[in-house]
């Protein structure tokens, strides 16, 4: 069974630091952000992802001072991709202060 998450957040590696904060807040507030370190692992295939990004009903795009991971494509078309089928696509881009 697939557990219910709100939003899925994508992000360089190297910016970890502030978007676990982010994920706090979003917790705090009762949302229940998909995040990496606590609900994937490194034994997590492409597909286990990409179930869990078709099942989240938004995807939150971090782009912070390190830049586009090295995994951004895949994870960009897969979004693409689901939100064709669905025929829904919205961008809301929203700046933050170091990150």
């Amino acid at each position: 069974m697939i557990e219910s998450h709100d939003v899925h957040l994508i992000f360089n590696d190297r910016d970890k630091p502030a978007v676990a904060r982010i994920d706090q807040a979003l917790r705090n507030r009762g949302l229940i952000p998909w995040f990496w370190d606590r609900d994937g692992g490194a034994n997590w295939y492409q597909e286990e992802i990409d179930s869990i990004q078709k099942h989240t009903p938004v995807s939150a795009i971090f782009l912070g001072p390190a830049g586009w991971g090295p995994n951004y494509h895949t994870k960009l078309t897969t979004i693409a991709c689901q939100a064709a089928a669905r025929r829904s696509l919205s961008s809301s881009p929203a700046g933050r202060e170091g990150i």
